[in-house]
């Protein structure tokens, strides 16, 4: 069983007592770490002064916080390189905020699912979240020694968009941060926060650019869509210009630029591609009869694909059949989640069976030695994503030490009862 520092101790064994119903009332809950972090962003020589990272409650009107946060440090100095997701994963960061009613059930299925072949991180941003979320996992009858929490101020529960892009500079990770929603000033502050927390460097970037709208496959190829293009439009009016600086600053040979699902509101690649490995890539298809624009778009994005090569070999397109729009929503099979062996595929309630199992064979034959399961993603899907979305992948040695950063993790449940 896993040792926990006393401070653990006492908030898991309370958190549990809470779970089996030992406790009638909870009041919030503040945890006083004991140590201090000292956090460094590139380019400024001077670190972060100390702080407890104890309730996580980073304070918005904390000076050096703010300017960390708000610093332009215009990209690494060095080549960078970025893992496909499909490598050995380090964790993957999964967010509870107040929509978790909405995430709860595809939250549980992926605690249940990723026992065995990744740690999870859940990151929540109230204690009632927290409580709720392990309550779940507990009436769920599931295991779960490999999730831990992190309570840090959330907006979203869409990580993939928001959370920190860790990469690595030679032996050391390195964390890319592009801008995201000024309505969501608590997202947008997580890769500085995790910064501050793992001590990796950070590299601000003044460009627009989600996570789900970034793919690549781990030898210097990368693909988005025109969406990161016109977002951008104000900062670099030339398009070459703007994607020679981007390649630079993500240390990418190649980055395409694909077209967007039309009447899909994220825009992202993610929606209907994913890399396999770093010559095998998945597009989506779409049958003309029901869908004839975006079938087209779906071809013509396969066949710019198809062009590429890397190094002496040709990128290998592989299509599949995605469901239609379905009463204005749509539920993507390539919206996955790598876990080190595991494939997790979203499919819904209602989905076409034959189509499902086709998908499902075409990811087993390509992938022979994985495990494909699937997740219903209903809840998630009508807020206008799916499974990929709502994670965030942590490649190996994504952290500077060996381990994760216990001493802001809380491992609730998974206790070793010795006093």
């Amino acid at each position: 069983m896993v040792k926990l520092i006393s401070w653990q101790r006492q908030l898991a064994f309370l958190l549990a007592a809470l779970v089996v119903g030992q406790v009638a009332h909870a009041q919030s809950l503040s945890f006083d770490l004991p140590m201090e972090y000292r956090g460094q962003v590139v380019g400024q020589d001077r670190a972060l002064p100390p702080r407890l990272f104890g309730s996580v409650d980073v304070l918005h009107n904390e000076t050096a916080f703010r300017e960390a946060a708000e610093a332009d440090i215009g990209g690494p100095t060095l080549p960078i390189r970025l893992a496909g997701e499909f490598e050995q994963q380090e964790a993957i960061i999964v967010c509870c905020n107040d929509r978790y009613e909405d995430f709860a059930s595809v939250f549980v299925d992926i605690v249940r699912r990723t026992r065995g072949r990744v740690n999870l991180i859940a990151i929540y941003d109230d204690d009632d979240v927290a409580l709720r979320a392990i309550r779940d996992i507990t009436d769920a009858g599931i295991v779960a020694d490999h999730v831990w929490f992190l309570r840090v101020p959330l907006n979203t529960f869409w990580v993939r968009d928001f959370g920190p892009i860790v990469g690595r500079r030679g032996n050391h990770p390195t964390i890319v941060d592009f801008e995201y929603s000024s309505f969501r000033e608590d997202d947008d502050n997580l890769p500085v926060v995790w910064s501050w927390m793992t001590e990796c460097e950070l590299n601000k970037l003044s460009l627009s650019l989600d996570g789900g709208n970034l793919l690549t496959n781990g030898t210097g190829l990368g693909i988005t869509t025109t969406r990161f293009i016109d977002e951008n439009r104000q900062r670099m009016q030339r398009t070459d210009q703007l994607l020679a600086w981007t390649k630079a600053q993500l240390g990418l040979s190649e980055l395409i630029v694909l077209r967007p699902l039309n009447n899909e509101d994220t825009q992202h690649v993610d929606m209907f591609a994913t890399f396999i490995d770093a010559h095998t890539i998945v597009i989506g298809q779409l049958d003309p009869r029901i869908d004839p624009e975006n079938a087209r778009i779906l071809d013509e994005n396969a066949q710019a694909l198809q062009r590429i090569r890397m190094g002496d070999r040709q990128l290998r397109v592989v299509r599949m059949e995605l469901p239609p729009r379905h009463d204005g929503v749509w539920y993507p099979y390539t919206n996955v989640i790598f876990a080190n062996g595991l494939l997790l595929v979203p499919t819904f309630r209602g989905d076409d069976q034959r189509r499902l199992s086709r998908a499902l064979a075409t990811y087993q034959r390509i992938l022979p030695k994985w495990e494909i399961q699937c997740v219903l993603t209903d809840d998630i899907s009508s807020a206008g994503g799916s499974l990929h979305c709502t994670t965030m992948n942590l490649p190996f040695k994504a952290l500077p030490g060996d381990t994760l950063p216990a001493v802001y993790l809380q491992r609730l449940l998974t206790l070793d009862s010795n006093p």
